[in-house]
């Protein structure tokens, strides 16, 4: 055979090995634990996991209530399973407040109603322990025309909320001695400062969506997320 043939038949057997070979490969699958060497047919079980949902929380999802231990209106033990599960506007304030405070919980009466007829619960958090007793709360509750069954309002030691705040949502409570407040008894105090934020809580307990209480059009947003999550 001529130097020339040689040279032609050479590359076509060198590619027909290289095929012959990736064929044997697609027809066998290397187990992890197997001999090296052992070759062993696929089994009927090697086929691929569908792909996992991922659930996007978005913007804040960094941001969290952790787990607590407070007491409600009525002096009852709460802890974080009341959001576990549910869709929960929540905010924070304390009852004496007349900064903030009475807009955003006028903020909140209206996600109330707006939210009538559907799974959406509210939530609210006093930062000021101190004052707001069970009792107290109970008497604002009314006031708000808060729906127990719906609305509920907790109340714990001070520094413990405040805690709870920063961990999970890192919002800062704290004194402000740059403003007195006078209490119904006569007493003062001084302000706190606060969140004044309505939070939209996931059934994680992860923070879905943020509406600033001075803008009607995000507490609208707030509310028609509420209520597509809830299915209401």
């Amino acid at each position: 055979m001529s130097g020339s043939m040689r040279s032609l038949i050479l590359p076509v057997v060198l590619v027909a090995g290289v095929a012959l070979l990736g064929a044997l490969v697609m027809v066998f699958v290397i187990r992890p634990g197997v001999e090296q060497g052992e070759v062993v047919a696929p089994r009927s079980d090697d086929v691929q996991p569908q792909t996992e949902v991922v659930i996007e929380r978005g913007l804040y999802s960094d941001f969290f209530i952790p787990e607590f231990e407070l007491a409600d209106q009525d002096g009852e033990a709460v802890d974080e399973s009341i959001l576990e599960g549910e869709y929960t506007v929540v905010d924070f304030f304390f009852t004496t407040c007349p900064l903030a405070c009475p807009g955003m919980n006028a903020q909140m009466q209206r996600v109330q109603e707006a939210t009538e007829g559907t799974s959406v619960r509210l939530l609210g958090i006093s930062v000021s322990g101190d004052y707001d007793t069970p009792e107290i709360l109970r008497a604002y509750a009314g006031r708000l025309a808060a729906d127990p069954e719906r609305w509920r309002l907790l109340t714990g030691e001070p520094a413990y909320v405040a805690s709870l705040v920063r961990d999970g949502l890192k919002f800062e409570v704290a004194p402000d001695d740059s403003f007195e407040i006078e209490l119904p008894d006569g007493s003062t105090m001084f302000n706190v400062q606060h969140p004044t934020k309505l939070l939209l809580i996931g059934p994680d307990r992860h923070v879905v969506a943020m509406a600033d209480y001075l803008s009607p059009e995000q507490v609208t947003a707030l509310i028609a997320r509420a209520r597509a999550l809830a299915g209401g």
